[in-house]
């Protein structure tokens, strides 16, 4: 443990992704400004003030330029020695500085998903197109539909999806944490049909407060919103795991 700590490389806490071409865009930002998706409870990031949605440009007169500079900048920061980065938070940029930790030989986990019964937490998305309730529940059912462009179960659901959708009248949204930009394209070459609702959710934050680990994932959200189900993965025989609907039997006859 003592040669880990010696060799492992310092740590900020945090998962990211380059910013987008529109957000390096509108704020006139270097190749390199990254964009954080999640800050780690405990962590050298969450101590900083670092926040979800913070665009991370790089030390003080020095932005970083490469794509994910900012973990070779990080991996190679001396431990307990503050640094101070530049953040674009919203319209202005912010000061912070941060003190490196040790790599922890275990990270800690986010929270799980929530539990058949709970609240659902907000959906903090955008929309895409079609239109978004202002809460969930209201009287109103609806199945969120985690998905990506890339992602064949995903796209083998889509016939029970909008089956579920027609038969039970529950409003389907399809949300995924690619950018617009990506699904301009996407939805140019995919003809079949596709849920009305879609959504994006760039900075995760709805993957995370659902506590998403893969696509596609389907969680019912009942008239008084709460998860009424919670479902990962797809296989014809499986189905969207939604207790008292079969589709593989109907498909069958």
């Amino acid at each position: 443990m003592k040669l880990a700590r010696a060799v492992l490389p310092a740590w900020m806490g945090i998962n990211f992704r380059p910013a987008t071409q529109k957000t390096r865009d509108r704020y006139h930002l270097a190749a390199g400004a990254t964009s954080v998706l999640t800050v780690y409870p405990g962590s050298p990031a969450e101590a900083a003030g670092l926040q979800v949605g913070d665009v991370i440009l790089g030390p003080p007169g020095k932005p970083f330029t490469e794509p994910r500079q900012v973990r070779e900048w990080t991996m190679l920061s001396a431990v307990d020695h503050p640094a101070p980065l530049l953040v674009q938070r919203g319209d202005r940029q912010v000061r912070v500085t941060l003190v490196p930790k040790p790599y922890p030989i275990r990270l800690p986990e986010p929270p799980g998903p929530p539990q058949v019964g709970s609240a659902a937490p907000p959906l903090k998305v955008a929309a895409y197109r079609g239109t978004l309730p202002e809460r969930l529940g209201g009287g109103k059912r609806r199945l969120l539909f985690f998905w990506a462009t890339w992602c064949g179960p995903c796209k083998s659901s889509l016939p029970e999806l909008l089956a579920f959708e027609q038969e039970r009248g529950v409003q389907v949204i399809a949300i995924t944490d690619e950018p617009a930009e990506q699904l301009g394209p996407f939805f140019e070459k995919f003809t079949s049909p596709f849920p009305a609702t879609v959504a994006v959710d760039e900075l995760r934050r709805a993957f995370q407060a659902y506590g998403v680990s893969g696509t596609p994932t389907f969680v019912l959200v009942d008239e008084d919103g709460k998860v009424a189900s919670a479902s990962t993965g797809y296989t014809p025989e499986k189905g969207l795991g939604i207790e008292g609907w079969s589709w593989s039997k109907r498909a069958a006859r």
